[in-house]
């Protein structure tokens, strides 16, 4: 069943309010020695509808996917965030401008968004099981360097290269 924009928001932020899922997330959060942030902006669940539209998936596949490959997916995401600088392709910009030169003192360390495990459990749905093509999915969503960041996706999680796409 498709559903409406308005239905899809609310349940993600269903999801979100969710104990077992802030739980889960909270585990995430201190073995990466990272924060969680207090509050969810309307952007960051417009993000995740992008998602969950590109990817095909509904929050029900979410959520049996947390309690039933829990293991698998916080292990998924422990990685995904030790390894964020070396799956970070950086912007994409116009080649007939000249790139902007980037400041790193400039960038600080806020906290994760409450939503980072679902997103994490999309990318993760999508790797593993192929509910779409995994380049057509980044660039469904404006992933920067899409075929760069899926092979580098698939280079860091070489167990997901082999598997079948998940059966209806």
């Amino acid at each position: 069943m498709v559903s409406t924009n308005n239905e899809l928001i609310h349940e993600i932020e269903g999801i979100l309010s969710l104990d077992k899922y802030m739980a889960f997330s909270y585990e995430i959060i201190e073995e990466t020695k990272k924060r969680l942030c207090d509050d969810v902006c309307p952007v960051e669940i417009e993000y995740c509808r992008k998602l969950l539209l590109a990817s095909s998936l509904s929050i029900k596949e979410i959520a049996d996917v947390m309690e039933r490959d829990a293991d698998n997916l916080r292990r998924y995401s422990i990685t995904s965030i030790k390894e964020k600088r070396s799956l970070d392709q950086g912007q994409e910009y116009n080649p007939k401008e000249p790139p902007e030169e980037e400041d790193p003192s400039n960038e600080t360390y806020v906290c994760h968004s409450k939503t980072f495990l679902l997103q994490h459990a999309i990318y993760y749905l999508v790797l593993k099981y192929k509910t779409v093509d995994l380049v057509a999915f980044l660039k469904a969503i404006r992933k920067p360097h899409a075929v760069k960041y899926a092979k580098a996706l698939r280079r860091l999680f070489p167990e997901f290269n082999n598997k079948e796409r998940i059966k209806e």
